[in-house]
């Protein structure tokens, strides 16, 4: 590495760190007055709540990275070209892009970074959070999920459930359609045993072809060896695909197309995994080509320019989002299209960036 790089990243690091600091401490603060009230009302310890933040720590490094990112590499390099420090680089016949390899070498190796640190940090953390300050703000951390359906093509029947609640592993309203035979089982609830769900007050109803009608039989406990979902797999209905793994997201989105239910959001948003982890190359990549654009109060423009550019790309990423979960675009397009328009922003103002 040149003594000029050595300097570029020197320069950028402690800018960057602060940086960093300053958006963590924003979010940090509007989540807790968010919810300062509740925490008040309900007695909440400080330690609880400093608990609470601490766990939110990794999720607010993971939406601070790229604005930060964004501002320091425009500040340092605004920095550099308004005292005429690089005047000298480029007059000795090295290039914009020559110069900055280390910046989008860093932008690349973040990317990685932030991805994986989501995954294996991010998710769990995120989780503990949100179940730690429901008890303190003494609210139900365990969600019923209302309205489950499913179809299994295997066995050729449809189930629905009015709802399944989390914390007792039981299913309420169960009906189970059989699409071929003329027979319908219907139970007020069902408990999971280990092995099978069991159905309470179940009733059975089957086509009587003599008499021309349906006849019910009652059932105190069924065994529904029908319902082959345990509560692992009902449970990732009550969860958004942003709260799985990788593992996790792509093997619900397999069930999702097994039992014929609408996958496309849960497609959408399994890519979004990716792309927002490229999202800090991009942020790289536009910030090394207006760093030089600003001669005058340049930490504020740069700090607007930052927060602009950064409101820009989440309202489009919504819009998006937005047609690829109503089917206008594949869900790949979806997640990808604003990756890929910054992208060939970022270029362009690469190449026509001052030298």
């Amino acid at each position: 590495m040149k003594k000029v790089h050595f300097t570029l990243l020197m320069s950028l690091l402690l800018v960057f760190l602060m940086t960093l600091i300053f958006f963590i401490m924003l979010l940090q603060l509007i989540d807790l007055f968010g919810n300062l009230w509740g925490y008040i009302d309900n007695h909440v310890s400080f330690l609880d709540v400093a608990w609470i933040m601490i766990l939110y720590i990794p999720k607010c490094l993971s939406y601070a990275i790229p604005v930060a990112l964004l501002f320091s590499i425009s500040f340092t390099l605004g920095t550099m070209y308004s005292n005429n420090e690089l005047i000298a680089v480029f007059g000795g016949g090295m290039s914009l892009f020559v110069f900055v390899m280390p910046l989008l070498i860093m932008g690349v190796l973040l990317s990685a970074g932030v991805f994986f640190f989501e995954e294996n940090v991010v998710i769990q953390t995120i989780k503990m959070k949100v179940e730690t300050q429901a008890v303190a703000l003494k609210q139900p951390s365990g969600k019923s999920q209302r309205e489950i359906g499913f179809i299994d093509k295997e066995k050729d029947i449809v189930v629905k459930m009015d709802s399944y609640i989390p914390h007792d592993n039981m299913l309420t309203g169960v009906t189970i359609f059989y699409r071929q035979t003329k027979k319908i089982i219907y139970a007020d609830s069902a408990r999971w045993n280990q092995s099978a769900w069991i159905l309470s007050n179940c009733y059975v109803y089957e086509q009587d072809d003599v008499k021309g009608h349906y006849v019910a039989k009652r059932i105190g406990n069924y065994t529904a060896i029908e319902i082959r979902k345990t509560p692992e797999n009902i449970q990732m209905t009550v969860r958004k695909v942003e709260e799985m793994d990788i593992g996790t997201a792509a093997k619900w989105i397999d069930e999702l197309k097994e039992s014929g239910l609408p996958s496309i959001a849960a497609q959408t948003d399994f890519f979004n995994k990716f792309s927002y982890a490229l999202r800090v190359f991009i942020v790289t990549l536009i910030a090394v080509s207006i760093g030089g654009a600003f001669k005058k109060n340049i930490m504020l423009m740069c700090l607007l320019v930052s927060l602009g550019i950064s409101v820009i790309f989440f309202v489009f990423q919504l819009i998006s989002d937005a047609f690829a979960k109503n089917g206008f675009v594949p869900p790949v397009a979806g997640a990808f299209l604003p990756i890929l328009v910054f992208l060939i922003l970022g270029v362009y103002l690469v190449r026509r960036a001052r030298t």
